[in-house]
């Protein structure tokens, strides 16, 4: 095989070039918000409407969970948006029943009811404007009741009960009363034939009133033992087996408690916690359906045959701190652990290019955030190394670890290796695999920031002593670059506070600062990835918090350039070999987001025809190395080509007609069987002499952006026909932009 290079420019003079990149969603997992009640409606349809996100913003939508999804329900009418209101569902009349709470103009009194196609205004007087009520809907007497809240005016918990029947409200004089709360959660108590109210907050119980009380429609009395007493919790009854459930709660989160036969026994606690949490009773799956949430992932839940399970099943769910990484040998994107505030995980995904899909259920790594996690190419298979075992606040000295773990696609391995490096948080980790070796730099041990080099060949960790490094630091991210020959690394935070903004590359012995003017925004939490389509190196800042802002960047030539960010926080990088995109998993308010970056007009090489043999018996291809950037160079080689022939490449634009000839064209009718022209030939550019391969300049105009121009591989090849020329398969060039 012979491959020849032949420069030449194309299509005229290179001038400037904007790039036109974006992010785009590919999709995302909506979630129930907190703050927000569910309710089952005559169906066994769970049904949620606003709610909000740490209880700082406000939702207007309605949200229907259907099979493991949260989905939007657009209505004609759309309510004001509000949380910490009521809701219930009114058996007699069907309609979902909605009251008060608050929204960002202020507490609400408004009464609105929802038939499972629109919202409806009802009701001409109501209670005072107030957040934090309870709400339940009493069968026997086909009442809504209300009991309490909170108004800010005058500023304390209320102890007042409503009804509604359908037409009006009506405020109830009991002269015995639970007392003024808010936050407490009603539901209706077949078994006991009345609405219980429990829990929520006023000035002399802030942990929550122990006492249980039941209302049956004409006073309230103590039907229960007392409990210790929550707010912020969910509570549900359970008909079939007559029990009355208590979930979550502030300071309690991970508690489960259970009143049966008039006792109160304690269930094995929950996995996760669960705070500004909601519940209903789901008869068709005979289990609970429960939101909550002690971060920034809202989540949802069910609780059926004595078992916890997570919904959605289908997607991750939102979390921060994760590690991701590309498996360029199965053409996967693995995602594996990370933290919903306190609670830490440790399931395994895998994006295809489509769906998500959970593998190794049950097995891997122990529950962390903070980790690094690569591909090593060498050994084809991902590394997991690093991280916190513990959530923040339940620091200890053996939370940070130093294990390393791998994944093959199947199965986890913990390699246990006789050196390790330090047990750390927030390592860099990247392959480099030209020399076979993931390389390791930094982290946080617990008591002070790393600078030493590790490196991974497969088998074992070895430390790599270099004379200058990059300074210590954690949260520092890193990325092989072939153009600059090894692995770059960008920023971090040094143990004193503060971002870093340096660049520095490090070619297998040694670091180097690499000369590069930084961005001009800090860019806490750095996640830094190769494109290789686009031949870039990306970074994103993953840190939400104020004053920091998300933010884009591309290392061109000598600077980090700013680019288009998107509406996602605490996103994890990685480049998707399917849709040829840098994809983010990330979370929003509302749910888990998935975005792709890359081109919004990208460059392409589609081959196509065939070609023929040559003297040595071989069929000569033409083959891209790279795309047809706009102001770059695009590479191809011919190859197969027989020794002591001249191959050549030729460029022509259009694969329909050749100086009035239509295409393809057979040149058997000059005696070479089967070598065809597939697209308008020109007489070669340059022959060979040079290197192998062949690059062509390609101008940085911008009308030349989705235009088609064609290349074809020949070579000269007197012994192989009587014609003398033999022809490869050609190549369709659309010229992108990125």
């Amino acid at each position: 095989m012979r491959r020849a290079l032949i420069a030449a420019t194309i299509l005229g003079v290179s001038s400037s070039v904007v790039a036109q990149v974006s992010w785009q969603e590919i999709g995302s997992h909506s979630i129930a918000r907190v703050n927000a009640p569910l309710v089952t409606d005559g169906g066994g349809n769970v049904w949620s409407f606003g709610g909000g996100h740490y209880g700082m913003d406000f939702s207007d939508g309605t949200r229907l969970l259907a099979g493991e999804t949260w989905i939007e329900v657009p209505t004609p009418t759309v309510p004001p948006a509000r949380n910490l209101h009521g809701m219930v569902f009114d058996v007699a009349r069907n309609r979902i029943v909605m009251f008060g709470g608050v929204g960002p103009a202020g507490l609400l009194s408004d009464t609105w009811e929802f038939d499972g196609a629109d919202w409806t205004q009802v009701a001409s007087t109501w209670p005072q404007p107030r957040l934090g009520v309870a709400m339940a809907y009493d069968p026997l007497r086909a009442k809504t009741v209300l009991y309490g809240g909170e108004s800010f005016s005058p500023g304390s918990p209320l102890g007042d009960t409503w009804e509604w029947d359908g037409v009006a409200w009506t405020l109830r004089t009991i002269p015995t009363s639970p007392g003024a709360r808010a936050g407490a959660v009603a539901v209706y108590h077949a078994g006991l034939g009345q609405v219980v109210l429990y829990g929520g907050y006023n000035s002399p119980f802030p942990g929550g009133p122990p006492d249980v009380w039941g209302f049956d429609g004409f006073a309230w009395s103590i039907v229960a033992p007392p409990l210790q007493g929550h707010e912020e919790h969910a509570m549900a009854y359970d008909p079939v087996a007559d029990a009355l459930h208590v979930i979550g709660g502030l300071g309690v989160w991970k508690d489960h408690h259970v009143l049966q036969s008039g006792t109160w026994t304690q269930l094995p606690a929950m996995e996760y916690g669960l705070v500004d949490a909601a519940a209903t009773y789901v008869s068709l799956t005979e289990g609970i359906v429960v939101t909550g949430s002690l971060g920034a992932a809202p989540s949802t839940r069910r609780y059926a045959g004595g078992a916890w399970s997570c919904v959605p099943s289908n997607w991750p769910t939102p979390r921060e701190r994760t590690a991701m990484t590309t498996d360029t040998a199965r053409g996967r994107v693995v995602l594996v652990g990370g933290s919903r505030s306190v609670d830490l995980l440790n399931d395994t995904w895998e994006w295809d290019g489509v769906m998500w899909s959970q593998r190794a259920i049950g097995a891997g790594p122990t529950p962390r955030q903070l980790h690094s996690f690569a591909f090593h190419e060498a050994s084809g298979k991902s590394v997991l190394y690093g991280g916190l075992d513990a959530p923040f606040g339940s620091w200890t000295s053996d939370t940070w670890t130093s294990d390393t773990w791998t994944w093959d696609g199947t199965v986890w391995d913990d390699v246990a290796p006789p050196v390790e490096p330090p047990a750390v948080q927030s390592p860099a980790l990247a392959d480099d695999p030209v020399r076979g070796k993931l390389v390791a730099f930094g982290g946080y041990d617990g008591n002070s920031c790393r600078d030493e080099t590790w490196e991974w060949d497969g088998v074992a960790w070895s430390q790599v002593v270099t004379a200058v490094s990059p300074s210590p630091r954690y949260g520092c991210s890193a990325a092989f670059d072939p153009t600059r020959g090894g692995v770059v690394l960008f920023g971090g935070g040094p143990c004193g506070g503060g971002v870093l903004g340096d660049t520095w590359l490090f070619d297998g012995f040694s670091w180097t600062q690499l000369a590069v003017t930084p961005p001009s925004t800090s860019l806490p939490q750095p996640e830094l990835v190769w494109d290789p389509v686009r031949e870039r190196l990306v970074v994103h800042s993953t840190e939400s918090l104020v004053p920091f802002e998300l933010s884009t960047w591309e290392l061109v030539g000598s600077a980090w350039v700013e680019r288009a960010s998107p509406e996602f926080a605490s996103g994890k990088l990685a480049f998707d070999p399917v849709t040829k995109r840098v994809l983010a998993f990330g979370h929003s308010l509302t749910g888990a987001m998935l975005w792709s970056y890359g081109a919004d007009a990208p460059a392409d090489v589609e081959p196509f025809g065939a070609g023929c043999l040559g003297s040595n018996g071989l069929a000569l291809a033409t083959v891209a190395t790279n795309l047809p950037w706009l102001g770059g160079s695009f590479r191809a080689v011919v190859e197969g080509a027989a020794p002591g022939s001249i191959p050549f490449l030729v460029f022509g634009g259009s694969d329909q007609m050749w100086n009035g000839v239509p295409l393809p064209f057979d040149f058997g009718l000059f005696g070479a069987t089967g070598c065809i022209a597939w697209n308008a030939l020109r007489v070669p550019f340059s022959l060979q002499g040079m290197p192998p391969g062949y690059e062509l300049s390609v101008p940085g105009q911008v009308s030349l952006v989705g235009s088609e121009w064609f290349v074809q591989g020949v070579a000269i090849d007197i012994a192989a026909n009587p014609f003398g020329i033999v022809t490869g398969n050609a190549l369709r060039l659309t010229v992108g932009e990125r």
